[in-house]
């Protein structure tokens, strides 16, 4: 199953305020131009619904199961890829994600 959403203009951040080393900060008027909504795709996990990601902008976009919807920001393709192909999505998102790159809720 494909969602899709629209896009807020938050700043993007992180739980610090902080951006992870290495990052590149998102002018924020980059974040309410998208041209196209991100497919996500419905994922076995007792927390997350849905992933998305765009290689070419390198974002990864996660639905929760309480319905909020964050942006994860300069996210490699292989840690989507690796993400994707873990045993526990969850745990994986927490431990290599969630705190990891500057991100703000959709």
């Amino acid at each position: 199953m494909s969602l899709k959403h629209g896009q807020s203009s938050e700043s993007p951040r992180t739980t610090s305020g902080f951006l992870p080393l290495g990052a590149r900060k998102i002018p924020a008027g980059n974040l309410t131009k998208r041209e196209n909504d991100m497919e996500r795709q419905a994922v076995a996990s007792s927390h997350i619904a849905s992933i998305g990601y765009s290689p070419g902008s390198e974002i990864l976009e996660v639905e929760f199961r309480n319905g909020t919807i964050y942006e994860y920001y300069n996210v490699p393709e292989v840690i989507y890829e690796q993400l994707m192909n873990a045993s526990s999505i969850g745990q994986f998102f927490n431990a290599n994600i969630r705190n990891a790159f500057a991100n703000q809720r959709a």
